[in-house]
């Protein structure tokens, strides 16, 4: 690992990779890139702040290295330089980046609940903290239980769970009265955060706090171009544009428009369900970001949705991406392409529904609770 008296760079480098690659794959964990409504530019920002934070942390683990060099005004022997180094290596490269990695899942995991949150505001706009109860539970966080604010109140922006390391604390949306806020919860830097609004994992590190302005400003610039250098080609070429993905951009923008100029005060009904369909910002949105095979068709089914779902077959009810809020969904085929899809149609547990999304996988077909 050492180059001389210092760590080299290119040992440096390696030793980021590992952070990164590690909690990078952690975020994949909480918030898997299968999920339906995955938003790319969320995981993006999210494995950003992960490149940075591995950057602190490779920068406090040399420094602290390199200081075991030199006991007191000697320098130390190679056997007992090798053995207090463990000690600290044992603490970064194992105990605790496992513990990161765990809380790294947790934070992914709850920037995806907030992005539900985000789309069933309209139906349940508050959210509870609630904490397990049991034996092992903080008494500052025991405290926290039951706490319900509106789902924009400024509390969510440090108070979002987990609230330390090891948290088990949770969100529940609901439609229960907003309740006062306790005092006395004292966070650290790491967690005073909402994953699903910054976009960061971490609001900050202790080992961000254990470096000089210099260092954090090398840290910093480190973490872009590693995380350059670690997409670059075989062949060390940037990437090439992936036009694509810009097409794909252009047709969320397309439909993101056309949606919330034509369909927000549209309701439609179908003979097979009992109340009308209507649409929401939210929902456009999430239909807009979908998977589907049939890309370039998907504007032409929103211009043309009225009919769509006038005309589509009724095949049943479904427990699909069941919620408190949407208990049920029901699964209307049609054809595009002379191929089948299906759209799905979620119920609220207040007899509302609402256009929610569409597939071109026949598993949506399964398990239906009843035709």
């Amino acid at each position: 690992m050492f180059n001389e008296k210092n760590v080299s760079f290119v040992n440096r480098q390696k030793l980021w990779n590992f952070y990164n690659t590690t909690l990078s794959k952690a975020v994949d964990v909480g918030y898997s890139p299968k999920t339906e409504f995955y938003d790319e530019e969320l995981a993006k920002s999210l494995k950003e702040n992960i490149a940075q934070f591995s950057a602190f942390k490779e920068t406090s683990f040399r420094k602290e290295v390199e200081s075991l060099l030199i006991d007191g005004k000697h320098l130390r022997s190679k056997g007992d330089f090798k053995k207090e180094a463990l000690k600290v290596s044992d603490d970064y490269n194992y105990r605790w980046l496992e513990t990161e990695r765990h809380q790294t899942i947790a934070h992914a995991n709850m920037a995806e609940k907030w992005k539900d949150f985000e789309r069933n505001v309209e139906l349940y706009p508050n959210l509870q903290l609630v904490s397990v109860n049991d034996a092992r539970v903080r008494p500052d966080h025991k405290v926290l239980d039951g706490t319900i604010r509106p789902f924009n109140d400024p509390f969510w922006k440090s108070h979002t769970p987990p609230l330390d390391w090891g948290c088990r604390c949770d969100l529940i949306q609901t439609d229960e009265d907003i309740t006062e806020i306790p005092g006395g919860l004292q966070l650290k830097i790491e967690f005073a955060n909402n994953p699903g609004d910054s976009g960061k994992i971490f609001g900050g590190s202790a080992y961000e706090d254990n470096l000089t302005k210099e260092e954090k400003k090398e840290a910093k610039k480190n973490a872009k171009n590693w995380t350059l250098k670690s997409n670059m080609s075989s062949d060390d070429r940037p990437i090439p544009f992936d036009e694509a993905k810009e097409k794909r951009k252009q047709q969320r923008a397309e439909i993101n428009n056309y949606g919330k100029e034509n369909l927000l005060d549209l309701k439609i009904n179908h003979k097979d369900l009992p109340y009308e369909i209507g649409f929401t910002t939210r929902q456009i949105k999430e239909f807009a970001s979908q998977p589907y095979k049939h890309l370039d068709e998907k504007i032409n089914i929103l211009k043309n949705i009225e009919n769509v779902i006038k005309t589509s077959k009724y095949i049943g009810k479904s427990d699909f991406k069941a919620t408190d809020i949407y208990p049920f969904a029901h699964i209307l085929e049609i054809k595009v392409l002379n191929e089948k899809s299906w759209l799905v149609i979620k119920e609220s547990v207040d007899k509302q529904m609402i256009f929610y999304s569409i597939s071109d996988s026949e598993k949506i077909t399964e398990n239906l609770i009843k035709k």
